[in-house]
């Protein structure tokens, strides 16, 4: 976060995510978010180099494997390279983590008869789809919006409209920082990975309270440049 803000605001959002109750509600389970979310930061650093090359690649496979989700770093990954006509970095941006997916799907079917995500989509979405993705999108903006907006609040307001209001409020406030970065530059990786993960648990027919946790943040990071110098005082409150 120093590289992209100053360095209170910077401690400030490290705060409010260490002591988030969305991130030590998890403390002592075993699940894959917080380490994804450690190589999705050195992922992100390795990016800011000239020439990520071919360690980058090697941690976008890395970080499919944890976690399907992380094919929502595809567009952050590529984005810049195709935009500069680097078709090598890309092609080796894509190949891996595409080929990695593939293998772990033949494994599946082979060892199954089925891939589970897949299996999900279609779960979710076999009558209409069209209509079944606006409700999957409808209540999964409710739900994390709620989620992240209760994480600041008396428990007892946790599923009320308090929860909903604040976390609209600060989603407002995200989409709009989100917005202001791509505007300056559209190949900005970190608003890209937030925005591929976002559409992509908005679309997904499953939703958990640790969803957040990769995200968090990342939504508290674009929140503040959507507050410009008033971030340090909100984020103080």
């Amino acid at each position: 976060l120093k590289r992209r803000l100053d360095q209170s605001t910077s401690l400030l959002i490290g705060l409010l995510f260490g002591l988030s109750p969305l991130v030590l509600s998890q403390a002592g389970a075993v699940m894959s978010e917080v380490p994804y979310l450690f190589f999705v930061c050195v992922f992100l650093l390795w990016l800011d180099r000239p020439k990520p090359g071919l360690k980058a690649a090697g941690l976008l496979l890395a970080l499919t494997q944890l976690r399907p989700a992380g094919l929502s770093l595809l567009p952050a990954a590529l984005a810049r390279p195709l935009r500069e006509k680097r078709w090598k970095d890309a092609a080796l941006m894509a190949a891996l983590p595409c080929l990695g997916a593939a293998a772990w799907s033949l494994w599946s079917y082979y060892a199954s008869g089925q891939v589970e995500e897949i299996k999900e989509i279609s779960l979710s979405y076999q009558a209409n789809p069209l209509r079944h993705f606006s409700a999957i999108a409808a209540d999964n903006l409710k739900f994390f919006l709620s989620s992240w907006g209760a994480s600041y609040l008396p428990a007892r307001w946790g599923e009320g409209p308090a929860a909903l209001s604040l976390g609209a409020a600060l989603g407002a406030l995200s989409l709009w920082g989100g917005l202001r970065l791509l505007r300056k530059d559209p190949c900005d990786e970190a608003a890209l990975m937030l925005a591929g993960a976002l559409f992509m648990h908005g679309a997904w027919g499953w939703r958990y309270e640790r969803y957040l946790i990769p995200l968090l943040p990342f939504l508290l990071w674009t929140c503040a440049r959507a507050l410009g110098a008033k971030s340090r005082a909100v984020f103080g409150v």
